[in-house]
């Protein structure tokens, strides 16, 4: 015989079934012996939870649990930066490892290279003093385009997207301690 649908509905709520499957599975605990003693050992169960008191926590649980989770925290947080710190230093010795491996032609002549590396510093200066004399042209051209009110108007709303960013990220960042008695 089989069993299965009754057995289901032998441990569910009575009220979610409908009225088909409850006669179905009253016909049934009438004929199978096996699903009748299974349902009546589930309603003995349930007269024995439901004659038991509920217990409650033992006293000074809820600060037991509150000042482990903290220890707890702490220990991921521990654990969150030596993980940060190891990831940090492999990345940095192999970096510092590939480095080594591709300069070292340029190691070997180091008069040629420090030759080389003050010509492309010269001349990352000339190209830089060269944009910014660009940048404040294009400047001063668009001071002279745009109003007054357009620039005030414009400053204000960065500024306050500033403050928003600034004031959101403190709060996002900002870890949510529970207060011990």
């Amino acid at each position: 015989m089989n069993h299965m649908p009754y057995q289901g509905w032998i441990f569910e709520d009575r009220r979610t079934l409908d009225k088909a499957d409850i006669s179905a599975l009253q016909s049934h605990l009438a004929d199978c012996a096996e699903c009748s003693a299974l349902a009546e050992g589930l309603q003995q169960v349930e007269q024995v939870l439901r004659a038991q008191p509920l217990q409650g926590p033992t006293e000074g649980f809820t600060l037991r649990w509150q000042q482990r989770l903290e220890i707890s925290r702490q220990q991921a947080h521990r654990r969150q930066i030596w993980l940060t710190l190891l990831v940090a230093v492999s990345g940095g010795t192999v970096l510092l490892g590939a480095l080594a491996f591709l300069l070292w032609p340029w190691l070997k002549s180091l008069d040629l290279t420090l030759w080389a590396a003050l010509y492309q510093v010269f001349t990352a200066y000339l190209f830089l003093s060269r944009a910014g004399e660009q940048f404040l042209l294009a400047l001063v051209s668009a001071a002279k385009i745009i109003p007054l009110p357009i620039w005030a108007l414009s400053i204000g709303v960065l500024c306050q997207l500033g403050v928003l960013w600034v004031v959101s990220f403190r709060l996002l960042t900002n870890p949510r301690r529970i207060a011990l008695k």
